[in-house]
């Protein structure tokens, strides 16, 4: 993210940023402590190990009063949420403060702490994430829960799973692929079912112009037209057979993500929705699938370091295929679970 915050008066957090920081980070800190001890936020620069760009320091005290704890916490939040957003951060990473040495409430720190967040994300544009450490799952299931019983959320935005990877991000939704707010939705021109839903949802305008772009090139790889009534800029429909042999499937799967990625490139455009294409009516492998797809989007954001946002949209009831696109995209190349990402 842009933005890690850290609680200055957290010795292991603190000692923790400043190793992977580097002595710049660590030099930096201290002095800015010397000279401003007073000050809400200390505010560094990132470096060393750390992909974020700034780090922030504030101050945070426990109480056994509930009432002054919830209030300490809230006012965390929101007092880095501002700082990033006066400093037109787009994106910014909390840890689960107090939940670990001081033992606070767990229920009680993840509801102040979603709650908060939730507040500024109704006034200001910016990806809110939870980081818990892997083997707290018992902190990671509580601050889910509690993001799952703030207001209702449309179906586009009703479960949502992210991971960074430099300066690009990748999303797992559950949700309608239709009411994604990115600049290119993609469909499969050989999908009958993705094709007509996300047709009927563009409008008969757009209906028109895929079946005369068709009708002129009908061996095209790739069919684009406007977005119609969608919240996106463009819609592309991509020619895309399964095959029953594993390593056909997976072949055309890497040809897939490759003429989508050129193609947004060449449009220079940063946000993409995709489906998990062959795992509906085609039945196709889901293992083989999901980890084709996020390995080839991985790899172009890590090797040519794009800055943009990728959607992998998952239909609602397809829980199965939403499992294992979160486990794919928070395990690093070794197999191992990178961290856990909790999205607002």
């Amino acid at each position: 993210t842009d933005v890690i915050v850290v609680c200055s008066f957290s010795l292991y957090l603190v000692d923790s940023i400043c190793k992977a920081g580097g002595s710049s980070v660590l030099a930096s800190y201290n002095a800015q402590c010397s000279k401003q001890p007073q000050d809400p936020i200390i505010i560094v620069k990132a470096g060393g190990h750390l992909a974020s760009k700034q780090i922030y320091f504030l101050p945070w005290i426990t109480s056994f009063d509930t009432v002054v704890l919830c209030k300490s916490i809230e006012k965390f939040v929101s007092d880095a949420l501002e700082k990033a957003v006066e400093q037109n951060y787009r994106s910014i990473a909390f840890p689960a403060i107090g939940c670990g040495q001081l033992g606070c409430s767990i229920s009680l720190v993840a509801r102040a702490m979603v709650e908060e967040a939730y507040r500024g994300l109704k006034m200001h544009d910016i990806l809110v994430s939870f980081v818990i450490q892997p083997e707290r799952t018992d902190i990671y299931d509580e601050f889910q829960k509690q993001i799952h019983l703030l207001e209702p959320a449309t179906p586009s935005e009703s479960r949502t799973t992210c991971a960074t990877f430099y300066e690009g991000v990748i999303e797992v939704v559950m949700g309608d692929i239709t009411r994604q707010k990115v600049d290119v939705i993609i469909g499969s021109s050989s999908s009958d079912f993705l094709r007509e839903a996300i047709i009927t949802a563009a409008g008969n305008k757009i209906r028109m112009v895929y079946d005369r772009e068709l009708k002129k090139h009908p061996n095209s790889i790739l069919i684009e037209t406007p977005s119609g009534a969608l919240p996106c800029k463009q819609i592309f429909f991509v020619k895309w057979e399964p095959d029953y042999d594993e390593k056909v499937l997976e072949q055309s799967l890497v040809d897939l993500i490759s003429t989508v990625v050129h193609s947004v490139k060449s449009h220079q455009f940063t946000s993409i929705a995709l489906p998990a294409i062959g795992c509906g009516q085609y039945g196709c492998s889901i293992d083989i699938v999901v980890k084709t797809m996020v390995i080839e989007m991985k790899k172009y954001l890590i090797n040519r370091n794009l800055p943009w946002t990728i959607k992998f949209v998952i239909e609602p009831n397809r829980q199965d295929i939403y499992d294992e696109f979160c486990k794919q995209i928070l395990t690093t190349q070794d197999g191992k679970t990178k961290f856990f990402s909790l999205l607002i």
